[in-house]
């Protein structure tokens, strides 16, 4: 399973979902959603692109919280991985 987790530092509920998958032990990849939404070199080859998509999509919450390739909001992601691991 692969994961990936956009937040901010300081987010509250970012930390909460980097416990929650730690104390769940499910491996994951952290990225700081801010890097995916500013204007940078290489935006349209670094995936940029698709994060912005999927921030509009979630309705602009973090954290995002992908996991295999499927974007979702916090509360339904630990629904997810917590059924996964069933």
């Amino acid at each position: 399973m692969e994961v990936k987790l956009y937040g901010k530092p300081g987010c509250k509920l970012c930390s909460s979902a980097e416990d929650k998958l730690l104390l769940m032990e499910i491996p994951y990849e952290k990225y700081d959603i801010d890097y995916f939404l500013m204007p940078h070199e290489g935006w349209r080859d670094d995936g940029s692109e698709d994060v912005q998509a999927m921030h509009c999509l979630i309705n602009r919450q973090i954290p995002m919280v992908v996991i295999n390739n499927e974007p979702y909001s916090y509360a339904p992601a630990m629904r997810a991985l917590k059924n996964c691991r069933k």
